[in-house]
């Protein structure tokens, strides 16, 4: 799974959410963790506060997470982590100003100042954080065109990197009622691919698929529980 910060065209389009939303994490069939996001207007900010926590194999993943954007448009204000990646304390802060990203990143015992320059729109989108595939959803779904050329941006590890989303098709998906959703397909440049699946009703992502890591998300109450799942462990399969 990736963690991108994207870039695109503006589309000013106010966005309603629910004030809380559960996602469920599975890994080839298991379950492997969840995120529980909060979501609160301030003013003209949205804040998205997450905890997202993964436990699979030798991965480990526990960080509380906040993101501010704004209200009108979703664009990115900041970004905040605490917690634990990999077996390391992790923690940081990165803010947008215009074209500019500066961050005050810590890993471990080192710390990193970091800055980079990135014209054009922005989301947020950091690994296993799905309040950032939930902004990435609404950013894309705002512009009808088919082809969405994008700049990816990595914030925990400051990497940059382009990307292609794609208007795939418009899909029956079997959520608890029927969701009418519209797939999409990402391809960073290195070569993963990644699918996200938005309900125009709900302003939500039910569903993202990252075939490269067997990884599977399915939004909390809208599928039967446990849901069917695609993968399997490569054992379990023989």
């Amino acid at each position: 799974m990736w963690g991108i910060l994207v870039a695109v065209a503006a589309t000013a389009r106010p966005a309603t959410f629910p004030p809380e939303v559960t996602y469920r994490i599975y890994v080839s069939g298991e379950l492997a963790g969840k995120s529980v996001i909060k979501i609160t207007e301030k003013g003209d900010a949205l804040v998205f506060e997450g905890h997202t926590t993964v436990d699979w194999d030798e991965f480990q993943l526990d960080l509380r997470c906040r993101t501010e954007v704004a209200a009108d448009d979703l664009e990115p204000r900041s970004f905040s982590y605490e917690g634990r990646r990999g077996g390391a304390n992790v923690s940081g802060t990165v803010w947008v100003d215009g074209d500019s990203i500066t961050g005050d990143l810590v890993f471990g015992e080192e710390h990193y100042p970091s800055s980079k320059n990135l014209s054009g729109r922005k989301v947020f989108f950091e690994n296993y954080m799905v309040e950032h595939q939930v902004l990435l959803l609404n950013t894309v779904a705002a512009s009808e065109e088919l082809y969405q050329r994008v700049s990816v941006f990595f914030p925990i590890d400051f990497i940059a990197s382009p990307c292609l989303a794609l208007i795939e098709s418009e899909v029956e998906v079997a959520t608890t009622p029927p969701s009418v959703c519209r797939k999409y397909h990402f391809s960073i440049q290195q070569g993963s691919v990644f699918f996200g699946y938005f309900d125009p009703k709900r302003k939500l992502p039910v569903y993202m698929d990252f075939p490269a890591s067997n990884t599977e998300i399915f939004l909390e109450g809208a599928f039967d529980d446990p849901p069917l799942t695609k993968y399997t462990r490569p054992e379990a399969s023989q």
